[in-house]
């Protein structure tokens, strides 16, 4: 299901919606009749993902309809992806899918981005206020963590990764470029955040 955009409250709809998908999918049964509690699910969904439900939410947040939008698919994104990077950089301390759009977010969009994700100051804050406040599965913190513990330790001990190996494309080196300038001036950016930019600014010097 693409991701829309969806007011924060209503992100455990879609989590609920792609866990019930996950067993319909696992258990070889995708083309069956959906029950009604799914059928009243996927209604809920679709009505969290209309445009007037993205311009109250926009309202509230002081910002566009499609901002609000974008941050809605960006905490769906984060969701459903960035466990598929943690894993990787654990297991293979590279990246080797596509997920930067959503560990890097900043004010443009990715290229190839099919769901659109990006920020403004007024969504970025509200993405932060989330995540500090526990109301995330706190996959985001972790992948960019990790991240800065990778390219770190690469600084310090003879042999260790570059952070070319790491993020092996240089598009993906950009938008890190692009993460750090985003989030390093903002006011509400926190403290483990401001020593994950510093790692990682420091080790995009000898990229």
């Amino acid at each position: 299901m693409k991701a829309g955009g969806i007011d924060p409250d209503a992100l455990d709809l879609y989590m609920e919606w792609d866990r019930m998908m996950a067993k319909v999918r696992a258990g070889g049964r995708a083309d069956r009749r959906l029950s009604d509690e799914e059928f009243r699910i996927r209604d809920r969904v679709s009505a969290a993902e209309s445009h007037a439900f993205n311009v109250a939410h926009a309202q509230r947040l002081g910002t566009t309809p499609d901002a609000s939008r974008a941050l809605g698919a960006l905490y769906f994104c984060q969701h459903r992806v960035l466990h598929v990077a943690l894993g990787e950089l654990k297991d293979q301390q590279r990246k080797s899918s596509c997920w930067a759009w959503y560990a890097f977010p900043t004010g443009t969009r990715g290229r190839n981005d099919e769901h659109g994700t990006y920020l403004t100051d007024a969504t970025a804050q509200s993405l932060m206020e989330r995540v500090e406040s526990g109301r995330t599965n706190g996959y985001w913190r972790r992948v960019l963590e990790l991240l800065s513990t990778l390219v770190r330790d690469s600084s310090i001990f003879v042999g260790g990764r570059s952070i070319s190996d790491v993020l092996p494309s240089e598009a993906d080196r950009q938008r890190v470029r692009e993460f750090v300038a985003f989030w390093r001036p903002k006011q509400y950016t926190p403290l483990w955040l401001h020593n994950v930019l510093s790692d990682l600014d420091y080790a995009l010097e000898g990229a």
